[in-house]
């Protein structure tokens, strides 16, 4: 029941224009046409972590320096 996001990436140029806020509501939309009942993902990144948490999205746990040195965030959105 849970919809798992491996990847997503916006060119640095294209950010800011609302492109990842129409990608993930369109993953949701996906998410709730298959019946899901929640969407996870993790990142490393401080600004898209920050990103996430602005869609909706809570942090289940953080690991501070899990691979090269990075903070692992995941992160669950219930839908």
């Amino acid at each position: 029941d849970t919809l798992w996001i491996d990847s997503i990436y916006i060119n640095k140029s294209r950010r800011k224009q609302g492109l990842g806020k129409m990608l993930v509501e369109q993953i949701t939309i996906y998410a709730k046409n298959c019946k899901t009942s929640e969407i996870q993902l993790n990142t490393y990144f401080p600004e898209a972590h920050q990103f996430f948490a602005h869609q909706g999205f809570e942090t289940v746990v953080s690991i501070p320096k899990w691979k090269y040195g990075l903070t692992c965030y995941l992160m669950k959105k219930t839908i």
